[in-house]
């Protein structure tokens, strides 16, 4: 889109909004990709023309993670979103998701022309040796974001506890954590599904410890009726 100035991209959206002209046919007609016009077209929709007037901003280190965090724990897609914050570009959030999880699952903001003498860029968790405690329970809730999504969609309810405890089950082995640990990790995203512990670990039952007595009083009870504890206590002294 960078190609065309505000004139012409004021042109190809009156031809397609008061002309009627088709996305396709403008796409062949000014040789542009069909997502980036249609992206383009939806912008200018939303936001008026104005949004064409805007230079290119500069955006936060805790704007970027507001937004990567709406767009992974979010139910919107990332197009939607994008135009909702009004990026010229379909592809900035693509790359902000992609750069963020290379850095380990970090947010990290470049700076500009060259480092000053002595000065060493920050290094990332990730790489060094150490591990970072809040970029790991990031990691570990956007991978369960991942799987749970698109498997639980449509299912009802017994059937979507199954998935969201055999998720929960993969993950802890995965990431070789406690049970707790992912579910503290998931309860910071309160949009996140998420299952009572007793459902995720089932007890079995235990066995009795001494299985031949217990199966002697339930025959003397049985048998003899109305035995009490006591009663029940003196037929098993007299049978030794």
């Amino acid at each position: 889109m960078s190609k065309f100035n505000k004139e012409q991209k004021i042109e190809i959206y009156r031809k397609w909004k008061d002309e009627k002209i088709s996305i396709s046919q403008l796409s062949k007609a000014y040789k542009m990709n069909l997502a980036n016009l249609d992206y383009m077209l939806r912008l200018i929709d939303m936001h008026g023309t104005n949004i064409l007037n805007t230079r290119k901003r500069v955006y936060s280190k805790k704007f970027k993670e507001q937004t990567i965090e709406q767009a992974i724990f979010g139910t919107k897609s990332d197009v939607q979103l994008s135009l909702e914050l009004g990026f010229k570009s379909i592809g900035m959030l693509n790359n902000w998701l992609r750069e963020y999880k290379e850095n380990g699952y970090n947010f990290i903001i470049k700076q500009k022309g060259r480092p000053a003498r002595g000065q060493r860029e920050s290094k990332i968790a990730q790489g060094t040796g150490e591990r970072d405690p809040k970029a790991e329970r990031r990691k570990l809730a956007i991978a369960y974001c991942e799987r749970i999504r698109k498997k639980t969609e449509g299912l009802g309810s017994g059937k979507r506890s199954e998935e969201i405890a055999k998720a929960i089950t993969d993950l802890r082995h995965e990431f070789k954590v406690s049970l707790d640990y992912v579910l503290e990790a998931i309860a910071e995203h309160p949009e996140l599904p998420l299952i009572a512990r007793s459902k995720i670990i089932k007890r079995k039952p235990k066995k009795p410890k001494r299985p031949k007595l217990i199966a002697k009083i339930k025959e003397i009870f049985n048998h003899q009726g109305r035995y009490g504890y006591r009663q029940v206590a003196l037929q098993l002294i007299k049978e030794g």
